[in-house]
């Protein structure tokens, strides 16, 4: 097998050890011009204007087939009011997106599909927001602050939602060049698992919901040249989602099936909560608070092989699991020096903030596809736990399975999921 069939420049790169460059010291500075291009800011108000969690839940926007929409700076604006029956409080939990637990984009087939959003996204938060930005964006935009400050909010203010759509966030969308009408849906939650409140019966009202976003329109040309692009070969839009899985332990060693088919997992991470206390709204802090429940082991296994080759441990002072953690974060190099700091410490992480990661990506801080990650045929992911004891209470497992997606735009301009 010669190495020219890996491409051109792949020789090359095996014999570039004493190849002579100009250093970037060396080089002028160079003004690029971009093509002529418009950019402003537009609102697409949602189907309704009030959202109640006791009867309409499913927010829905249609996206106008209009030039070419950027979704990678908007956001979902809204104003919310909480209220409850009896007590003296309520509130939402920390962070406004934990009100919501699914996101669907669909066209004339579903393109993608995020279910417990709401876990998910305080995940997302807990690992890579630094803390600063909690007090000063969080509590400005998403609803982050005190018991009191959120006591104050539920009777009324505005919000920013940010939203971890993979497919909306990965590039610019050349709407127009669609024929399917793509729509956006966020679904509100149970509050009685949403919000936090010593009374009873919970409801969520949002009203003046709208979804922010850039409206971009390049110079006929540009334009012109893909759709005739689209026209001849279609057009492939590659993203990063996810996919979440549930299972109940009970015991002290748990084989927990993930069912999930695809051509290449990036990752998989996990979490354990308190089952009893799921729809409790007295207990707070659920969507932050994750149980190691003195956890010894953890591996992976898909297409009979065991991931990593031995057990992650975690029992004691094992540092192994911690560092697993900051190797799915991108924050692990082998000199120790990286930047950016974790907001979560050691003591926290062993306490009520225990993640269970598994790093499979292969080509690490490159969007690579591996197709050799997961086979859409094989035995289900397998995910094994040994806990120094059984637990005290059901422990609800909440996995999110991250895998690379492609929405396919066909030479008919119909867009569709194909992998």
């Amino acid at each position: 097998m010669a190495l020219s069939e890996f491409g051109p420049s792949f020789d090359g790169a095996l014999r570039a050890a004493f190849k002579t460059v100009v250093p970037n010291s060396l080089k002028f500075a160079e003004i690029k011009v971009g093509i002529e291009t418009k950019r402003n800011e537009i609102k697409i108000d949602a189907q309704q204007a009030t959202y109640i969690s006791t009867s309409n839940r499913v927010i829905r926007f249609k996206i106008p087939n209009q030039n070419f929409l950027d979704f990678r700076r908007g956001y979902v604006s809204f104003n919310c009011v909480i209220t409850r029956t009896g007590g003296t409080f309520v509130r939402s939990h920390n962070g406004i997106w934990s009100l919501f637990d699914r996101l669907r984009v669909n066209a004339s087939h579903e393109i993608e599909d995020i279910r417990r959003t709401n876990i998910l996204q305080n995940i997302l938060f807990e690992t890579t927001t630094e803390p600063d930005i909690a007090g000063t964006v969080g509590n400005a935009l998403w609803g982050i602050g005190t018991a009191a400050e959120r006591n104050a909010f539920a009777a009324g203010r505005q919000y920013a939602l940010p939203l971890i759509s993979g497919f909306l966030g990965s590039a610019l969308i050349p709407i127009q060049h669609i024929q399917d009408t793509i729509e956006v849906e966020l679904y509100i939650g149970d509050p009685t698992t949403t919000c936090e409140t010593d009374g009873t019966v919970p409801v969520v009202t949002l009203t003046n919901v709208e979804l922010h976003c850039d409206r971009v329109t390049p110079r006929r040309s540009y334009v012109d040249a893909i759709g005739e692009h689209i026209a001849q070969h279609g057009l492939n839009i590659g993203f990063k989602s996810f996919e979440h899985y549930q299972n109940t332990v009970t015991t002290s060693r748990s084989s927990n099936q993930i069912n999930h088919r695809s051509d290449s997992v990036d990752s998989i991470i996990s979490i354990m909560r308190d089952a009893n206390t799921v729809n409790d709204p007295t207990v707070f802090d659920k969507f932050r608070t994750w149980n190691k429940n003195a956890m010894i082991t953890y591996q992976l296994k898909f297409n009979g092989v065991f991931h990593p080759e031995e057990p992650i441990t975690t029992d004691g002072t094992s540092v192994q699991s911690y560092i697993e953690m900051l190797r799915w974060l991108g924050k692990w190099r082998l000199n120790g020096i990286w930047k950016n700091t974790v907001p979560i410490d050691g003591t926290a992480y062993n306490t009520d903030k225990f993640l269970i990661p598994v790093d499979l990506v292969s080509h690490p801080d490159e969007m690579l596809v591996n197709p050799k990650g997961t086979a859409r045929a094989s035995a289900d992911i397998q995910l094994d736990l040994t806990l120094n004891a059984a637990p005290g209470t059901p422990q609800q497992l909440e996995s999110f399975v991250r895998y690379h997606l492609v929405a396919n735009i066909n030479t008919q301009g119909k867009i569709t999921r194909v992998f």
